[in-house]
C-alpha cells in the first residue's frame, strides 16, 4: 500500500509477530512545506544510526528534564498513567437525557467545597494517607501537580489525612510542609 508522504501512515501499519518474539519498532513523523526537504529528512531517518542517535538525544533531554523536575522514572510513568486518565475524563462529554438535562444528578453542592479551597469546577484527585510511609506518594503527587500546572491541566488534589489525632501528628506536619512548599513553588 503506497502511503506517499502521509505522516499518519504509521496508524495503518499491520504487523505479524510470532509468539514469544520480540521486535523494536520506531515511528516518526515529519512535516515540511518543501517536498525536497521532507524527502531529505525521511531519507536521513531511514538510516538506523540516525534513528539511534535521535533516540539517545531524546532520552538525554528527557533525563535532564526529569532531573530538573526532581522526578524519577517510576514516578514519571505513574504520572503519565494518571495524566491519561485525567485528560480523558476532561474530554468525555456528559450523557444527556431527554430534554437536554444530564442523566446524573449533582451529588454535592459545589459551594460546600469552597471553604476547603476547592472550586468544584476541576476534576478531583483524592489521596488518603494515614502513615508517614505515604509521604512518597504525596511528594510524587506534588510533583505531578507541578507538571500538570506547567502543561495547563487543571485539577484539585484532595488529601485525606487519616492519621490518629495526637500531640505528635508527624504526618500532618509533613503534609502541611509539602503544601506550603508546593504553594511557594507555584506562585
Amino acid at each position: 500500500m503506497a502511503t506517499g508522504l502521509d505522516p499518519v501512515c504509521a496508524l495503518a501499519v499491520q504487523l505479524r509477530i510470532a509468539p514469544n518474539a520480540h521486535i523494536q519498532l520506531t515511528f516518526a513523523t515529519a512535516i515540511s512545506d518543501n517536498t525536497a526537504t521532507l524527502r531529505a529528512v525521511i531519507d536521513k531517518y531511514r538510516l538506523p544510526n540516525n534513528v539511534k542517535r535521535a533516540s539517545l538525544m531524546s532520552a538525554t533531554l528527557t533525563g535532564i528534564r526529569l532531573r530538573a523536575l526532581r522526578l524519577n522514572a517510576e514516578n514519571f510513568a505513574a504520572m503519565q498513567t494518571l495524566s491519561t486518565a485525567l485528560v480523558l475524563s476532561l474530554s468525555r462529554p456528559k450523557p444527556k437525557g431527554t430534554g437536554g438535562a444530564s442523566t446524573t444528578p449533582d451529588t454535592c453542592d459545589r459551594r460546600l467545597l469552597w471553604r476547603f479551597g476547592i472550586s468544584g469546577d476541576k476534576p478531583l484527585i483524592l489521596v488518603s494517607a494515614g502513615v508517614l510511609q505515604g509521604l512518597g506518594l504525596l511528594r510524587a503527587m506534588g510533583q505531578t501537580l507541578s507538571m500538570w500546572s506547567w502543561a495547563g491541566v487543571a485539577c484539585d488534589l484532595v488529601v485525606v489525612n487519616s492519621e490518629p489525632t495526637s500531640y505528635m501528628m508527624a504526618l500532618q506536619r509533613e503534609i502541611t510542609a509539602l503544601r506550603e512548599r508546593h504553594v511557594l513553588e507555584t506562585t
